[in-house]
């Protein structure tokens, strides 16, 4: 069913041991399903739940709609193992730790900026230059084998895809070994080649974010010593990307979207607060606008490529996830496989045209609903509603 190749698409938080990747993943999920304890290894079988988007238009149009029940949209967030250095030659929980990955979609890695010496760090003191090093240095590794792997396999024919996996392999290897990730080459796939792209499931194709794991004591500051270094590392890297990479700085948000310090412990404690006035209160007293989890979270549906539309009415609104550049009958197979493969029309209406017209009656009288066939592409927001033909048994 097509939901099954969206809504499980994930993004895995990966870093060395003891960073706060597990209270990191207990605040994103709003819930206490990761064991998060004071020595490596905590995290053996990776933790995999739901983290559901902010989205205050759908707590808009629900209220209009006068639904009973609203549904936010979703992605998959896995904990991962801590990784150590050698971790692609089977060091610490390696092995797994990397398959985890390529599991996933994308990366958020998640990097230690707090001194606190009550906290075991696996290399003795934080230090987000070369913690950051040590994990993109395992990943390129593990990639270098996979590409070596690919090189030496014997293919009886030449067939386009092995042709061009050939050619990337070529490409790839020497940008590799420079230290540059995959995902730098991107931007010069063509569009007919994107899922062969896609087939080589390099971990340094992923796109990644990073989160800056600050103290208490740093969040009404935005941030310390540490995370400016971050912020500096990430900088320079973009710069060698295009220094190296033709075109590749105009493409560059597409690689690497962004660094967001946040306190995961702090996360995790507003998240627990069921009553508003409480969660607002908390949030002042650390001088903070919205939490850091809604910032990520939107940075991470980006990465993912993902959107959501809305169905709506009186017993339910509910926002459904689709990549990007998806039709109509790609969305509602979002919701049952048979609304796609039986797909006629569906009618659409803007969010924005619904909550200014107060509701689907008084939008439909000033023209705002439109019928749609199999060649709309669903924008953000847009409410859907599906006519479709269901199979014959």
């Amino acid at each position: 069913m097509y939901a099954s190749r969206v809504l499980f698409r994930s993004a895995g938080l990966v870093g060395l041991p003891n960073v706060g990747k597990s209270t990191l993943f207990n605040a994103l999920v709003r819930a206490q399903l990761a064991q998060a304890s004071n020595f490596p290894f905590t995290t053996i079988k990776p933790n995999i739940a739901d983290a559901y988007i902010v989205d205050r238009q759908l707590e808009e149009v629900a209220k209009i709609a006068g639904s009973v029940k609203t549904i936010p949209w979703s992605v998959s967030i896995k904990d991962i193992a801590g990784l150590i250095e050698g971790a692609s030659k089977g060091a610490g929980l390696g092995n797994a730790f990397l398959a985890d990955i390529r599991e996933s979609s994308a990366i958020i890695q998640v990097v230690r900026c707090f001194d606190d010496p009550g906290v075991i760090h696996v290399n003795n003191a934080p230090n987000p230059s070369r913690d950051i090093s040590i994990i993109e240095s395992e990943l390129i590794l593990s990639d270098l084998q996979s590409l070596e792997r690919l090189k030496q396999r014997k293919k009886p024919s030449l067939e386009r895809e092995a042709e061009l996996h050939s050619d990337w392999a070529d490409k790839l290897i020497p940008l590799l070994e420079a230290g540059f990730p995959a995902r730098v080459l991107e931007h010069t796939v063509h569009a007919r080649d994107v899922l062969s792209w896609k087939k080589l499931n390099l971990l340094t194709q992923k796109p990644t974010l990073f989160v800056g794991n600050v103290g208490e004591s740093d969040m009404k500051r935005g941030g310390n010593a540490l995370t400016e270094e971050v912020t500096e590392v990430l900088k320079d890297r973009v710069k060698e990307y295009t220094s190296a990479v033709p075109g590749f700085e105009g493409n560059s948000s597409k690689n690497q979207t962004g660094f967001f310090p946040v306190c995961a412990k702090v996360e995790a404690e507003l998240v627990l607060l069921e009553d508003e006035r409480e969660r607002q209160s908390y949030l002042e007293e650390y001088e903070l606008k919205k939490s850091g989890l809604e910032v990520l979270l939107s940075a991470t549906s980006d990465i993912l490529g993902l959107h959501a539309y809305y169905t709506s009415g009186p017993q339910e609104t509910r926002a459904w996830a689709i990549p990007r550049g998806a039709t109509l009958p790609m969305a509602a197979g979002a919701i049952h496989s048979d609304m796609e493969r039986g797909f006629i029309s569906g009618d659409v209406i803007s969010a924005n045209d619904f909550l200014q017209a107060g509701g689907e009656k008084p939008a439909k009288a000033l023209g705002k609903v439109r019928n749609e066939g199999k060649e709309y592409i669903v924008r953000q927001g847009d409410i859907c509603l599906f006519k479709f033909k269901a199979p014959t048994k």
